[in-house]
């Protein structure tokens, strides 16, 4: 069974960016994490099933962080019309 990932944001991405935020301190880093774990929630989608979901979004936020402080990645600057010089993790090396 499938995962409906953008529900699931909408129930828990607060919870896992105060996770985030609160380890981290750190609004914009919190935001790349919830962006982390989701994205890869995404593509677990199909392997997860939701029992046990929040515990898997907590323990992966934590880690994610605890990675995050300790292999802090480089930020690249994005110029976009909407969002000038905006601050980017790059995540392409992630990417597969």
């Amino acid at each position: 069974m499938s995962l409906d990932v953008a529900a699931l944001y909408r129930m828990h991405g607060g919870m896992v960016f105060r996770r985030a935020r609160s380890i981290l301190g750190d609004d914009e880093r919190a935001r790349d994490v919830v962006q982390d774990v989701f994205l890869t929630l995404h593509r677990q989608k199909d392997r997860l099933h939701h029992g046990g979901l929040v515990s898997w979004l907590y323990t992966t936020t934590t880690h994610r962080c605890f990675n995050e402080l300790r292999n802090p990645q480089p930020r690249r600057r994005i110029v976009t019309p909407e969002r000038p010089q905006t601050t980017h993790k790059n995540h392409s090396e992630h990417l597969g």
